[in-house]
């Protein structure tokens, strides 16, 4: 959902690897649910729970199996106890932490041999959903989790199709950090393959989405006019999206665009 047109408003959230910054909450729809340490009573960390979810599994280093289901259990401190994929005790992940906020999340993964990895975890407003933005290297993905949901959910491709609301994200260099630069909303058309809007103030962007995989709970295509890669993943209860958009020769964190949007009642 990029346009090389309004290029300047669709730069977007993703990890850089091993920069700090931060994850976490927008504003309204998809935002800012508040700071997390005092999300919860008596201390206990905002988004303590187990959250359920996919990944776009194309980092082999972090997700060898390949099918990208993803659940992380996070302690009442913020810490992240367990770590599975696919249902199994990740030997590549081995733990990490969520911060306090207090505007936007950071999670941050420990790995085998890879050291620490940061990446923004952009929550909804009512802090059962999130969204994962991670860059390894070259290579840019995305997940979906539900807090609490259900690791079996079956996708059909017309699950995507409705009204969507959240916000972009987007990089701003000279802070070093992400925030929420628009409220957007994406309309997904029934046919084949699948239309997509994404309307911003400065404009609206169209595209395709004929790609799905449902083991995965992906959508994949292109946006009109840039030709851009589009990806969305969603939550088990299909009502939130992650999305990104990977721009012909991207080379770094503001060509690449990410949304997070909660879907329309």
């Amino acid at each position: 959902m990029r346009c090389s047109a309004i290029r300047l408003a669709c730069y977007c959230a993703l990890l850089v690897f091993s920069v700090a910054f931060s994850a976490g909450c927008a504003d309204e729809a998809t935002g800012s649910g508040g700071s997390a340490g005092e999300g919860g009573s008596g201390g206990v960390h905002a988004l303590a729970g187990t959250w359920e979810g996919h990944v776009r599994p194309i980092i082999p280093l972090l997700f060898p199996q390949g099918l990208g289901g993803l659940t992380l259990r996070i302690d009442g401190s913020g810490e992240i106890t367990e770590i599975l994929i696919d249902g199994s005790a990740s030997t590549k992940l081995l733990g990490g932490q969520v911060d306090d906020g207090p505007d936007i999340y950071r999670m941050t993964w420990v790995t085998d041999s890879l050291g620490s990895i940061a990446f923004p975890f952009l929550t909804d407003v009512g802090q059962a959903h999130a969204a994962i933005a991670l860059m390894f290297g070259p290579v840019a993905t995305i997940g979906a989790l539900e807090r609490d949901g259900s690791p079996t959910t079956t996708f059909f491709e017309s699950d995507v199709v409705g009204s969507w609301r959240g916000y972009g994200y987007a990089y701003d260099q000279d802070a070093l950090d992400f925030a929420p630069f628009s409220p957007v909303t994406v309309e997904a058309t029934s046919g084949t393959p699948i239309d997509f809007s994404v309307t911003m103030p400065s404009g609206t962007v169209t595209g395709v989405l004929p790609d799905f995989a449902n083991l995965f709970a992906f959508w994949g295509g292109t946006a009109a006019v840039s030709g851009a890669e589009v990806f969305a993943i969603m939550s088990p209860d299909k009502q939130f999206v992650a999305v990104e958009t990977l721009p012909v020769g991207y080379t770094n964190l503001e060509d690449l665009t990410f949304f997070a949007v909660n879907r329309e009642p």
